[in-house]
């Protein structure tokens, strides 16, 4: 059981790292082919925080954010306000001046992805990069450590 269990456990860790760092890369590509995104106008609809409770039993909080928006005679609602997402965070002040930024009925400029509109930003950033690469090359490390037996489990 344990060698399956580390023959499994391995290529598990080195597989979600890999996703991981793919996953950073290509937020990154598209936060850069947002910089190209047109605009249009926008109106925020929601500005909430969000509380919910993290794997360690700690408060985690996120700034939930929507903007309705039209593009072509469609209607959208946007829930993006960087590319990648934003990182949601213990302290419950950065999620609110998150929210103080964009209160509701605010108008804002959304830029949408020409190609498929309801694809849209806020800002055409990306936040917490470093997090993902970090994460990704922790996992695969980890994972290559186990594989070449540096690492046993049991």
């Amino acid at each position: 059981m344990t060698e399956f269990f580390q023959g499994l456990m391995g290529p598990l860790f080195l597989l979600t790292g890999i996703g991981a760092i793919l996953w950073t890369w290509h937020q990154g590509r598209k936060a850069v082919r947002s910089l190209s995104w047109p605009s249009v106008a926008g109106v925020v609809g929601c500005a909430d925080v969000i509380a919910s409770c993290g794997s360690t039993g700690t408060r985690i909080y996120e700034a939930k954010i929507e903007y309705d928006y039209d593009v072509g005679g469609s209607s959208y609602r946007g829930r993006t306000v960087c590319i990648g997402g934003e990182l949601n965070t213990s302290f419950r002040e950065r999620a609110e001046a998150r929210c103080a930024k964009y209160p509701v009925g605010a108008k804002v400029d959304v830029f949408y992805d020409p190609t498929e509109p309801n694809a849209a930003c806020l800002e055409r950033r990306r936040e917490g990069a470093w997090l993902g690469y970090l994460a990704g090359n922790a996992f695969a490390l980890f994972g290559l450590l186990t594989m070449s037996g540096v690492i046993h489990w049991g």
